[in-house]
């Protein structure tokens, strides 16, 4: 792990929850931590990662795919969203 600000993610579906660095992309702790994802492009283009974000905040500066209004709803793409706070995803 880095030495920034670390904060926990949740997955629902599986119960799961790891420390992600604000500095890290979602997927690829979840990934690190054997957590079974969806996801193909990991640049935020496909939309294969997209979940809910159930509560928390996630910085998606680079979640090109999906619009401010999908964000504003609660999407999230993890392969390039980094963590703001404690987080719940479904996913």
């Amino acid at each position: 792990m880095t030495g920034s600000a670390q904060h926990r993610v949740k997955f629902k579906k599986s119960g799961r929850e790891i420390l992600v660095a604000e500095d890290e992309n979602v997927l690829s702790r979840g990934l690190d931590e054997g957590i079974e994802l969806d996801y193909s492009c990991q640049g935020g283009t496909c939309t294969t990662c997209k979940v809910q974000v159930l509560s928390g905040r996630l910085d998606q500066t680079y979640a090109l795919a999906i619009s401010d209004a999908e964000k504003d709803k609660g999407a999230a793409l993890i392969c390039v969203a980094k963590p703001l706070s404690d987080c719940e995803l479904d996913a």
